[in-house]
């Protein structure tokens, strides 16, 4: 992932980060491609946006919005 794409990314989660009421924070270790496909499913059908992010950047994105890479 390139610089650029990475500040990308940063910026559009504290974005998000910081307009949510609530961020659920999950590992998917052990789910299998069947089970993580249903857990899409139902939480589209819920309204709710669920991505898989770098821990790294998910740190720049909480602690320091503006930080350079």
């Amino acid at each position: 992932m390139k610089r650029e794409d990475k500040r990308a990314v940063v910026a559009d989660l504290n974005q998000k980060m910081s307009q949510a009421k609530v961020a659920i924070l999950t590992r998917f270790v052990g789910l299998n491609v069947g089970k993580m496909t249903q857990l899409r499913r139902e939480l589209r059908k819920a309204a709710v946006e669920y991505r898989i992010v770098k821990n790294t950047l998910l740190r720049l994105a909480i602690r320091e919005p503006k930080r350079n890479f």
